[in-house]
């Protein structure tokens, strides 16, 4: 009833809701002569009030794939309903739906360049899968004091293949997950402390449980630099037949925002070693994984950009491979304040080597509905 009501205010809000709407297509060159035009429309609303703020985005991904074989027309779609209560002035609550269905690239097409790859990485080649995702989350947080703040979340979610043939591929999991967690900020400073637990169904008939606490820390810097470090222990369980037993956790990343407007150097690198769910199995599986992205802006609506990812997964079971890895580089150009063009190449190890060509473009608008 929270959702349906969700929508039902943003209708009664329609004077006083912003709007955003964006396309952006890529095209892509593939090795062996075949092609892909993807289109990601976006339809974005939002109406804001001072206790009550919802917003709907609906985000669908059009792909056209060449040749026939590959598959013609694809329709996938995405949308997130949201909203935050504020209750008062040291607390609030927020609530958000996700959802997507249809056929869904599994390859590493899908990914964005600058992530490791998940364990379940395909070729260029592969068919796509249909496919359910749908998460749903209901947070509350409460100020304890100026620089204190606590929080406690429920999410339940659900995702997987939509067929029994599907399903081979992409088995259905149910998961639900309750956390806490607190932060304390003091000047460029702030720490934080979380506690996580979550209890996953497969298909498969397969268990899984998690148990997840950490301790995290943030300092900015001069001149838009910021660093983030976390440790924390993961305890596994499930069927006895899943690897079960403490696992420690570890992250660090270091970023610097880009200046926007003017020429400057941004990125971020990101290391990271604990637990992550295998998609193709449903298990938790032990894993090291390492993202990087560098942009440099010889002219305020130039820039050019590398970045890439790479995993190891030690518990990854034949014919998965252990080492997944990939890269790209490109150059962006801002034409107006609302579109944009760029090029690049991807190049990925499955661990076969796999290449693309790019030409991406991003048209955006945004305003009020009166």
């Amino acid at each position: 009833m929270v959702f349906p009501a969700m929508a039902a205010c943003l209708l009664l809000a329609w004077s006083q809701m912003r709007y955003q709407l964006a396309l952006r297509t890529e095209t892509k060159t593939l090795p062996d002569g075949a092609g892909d035009l993807k289109l990601d429309p976006l339809l974005s609303v939002e109406a804001p009030s001072r206790s009550l703020q919802l917003s709907a985005r609906y985000l669908p991904t059009i792909l056209l794939r060449e040749p026939r074989e590959r598959g013609t027309f694809n329709l996938l779609n995405r949308g997130l309903l949201s909203g935050t209560l504020r209750l008062s002035k040291d607390r609030r609550v927020l609530a958000e739906q996700r959802l997507a269905h249809g056929p869904t690239d599994l390859s590493w097409l899908a990914l964005a360049s600058d992530v490791a790859p998940p364990t379940l990485t395909r070729s260029f080649r592969s068919p796509l899968i249909g496919a359910l995702e749908s998460s749903s989350s209901l947070s509350f947080e409460q100020t304890l004091r100026r620089r204190l703040r606590f929080a406690l979340t429920a999410r339940y979610s659900l995702s997987g293949g939509l067929s029994g043939e599907d399903q081979l591929v992409l088995p259905r999991v149910r998961s639900l997950d309750l956390g806490a967690s607190g932060t304390f900020g003091a000047g460029r400073e702030t720490f934080s402390l979380g506690m996580t637990g979550s209890r996953g169904w497969i298909s498969t008939g397969h268990r899984t449980s998690l148990l997840e606490s950490s301790t995290g820390w943030r300092h900015s810097f001069r001149h838009r630099l910021e660093s983030e470090l976390s440790a924390g222990l993961s305890i596994l369980g499930g069927d006895p037949a899943e690897r079960s037993g403490v696992v420690p956790t570890a992250a660090v990343t270091l970023r610097r925002e880009l200046p926007p407007g003017r020429r400057g150097v941004g990125g971020r690198i990101t290391l990271r070693w604990g637990p992550v769910l295998d998609r193709a199995t449903g298990a938790l599986l032990r894993r090291a994984e390492g993202s990087a992205r560098l942009d440099f802006a010889p002219l305020p609506a130039v820039v050019l950009s590398a970045s890439g990812g790479a995993a190891v997964t030690p518990d990854a079971v034949p014919p998965d491979s252990r080492v997944l890895a990939q890269g790209a580089v490109g150059i962006a150009r801002k034409l107006t304040s609302a579109f944009t063009v760029s090029a690049g190449v991807r190049l990925v190890s499955l661990p076969g080597l796999e290449w693309a060509g790019l030409i991406t473009t991003t048209l955006s608008e945004q305003g009020f509905l009166r």
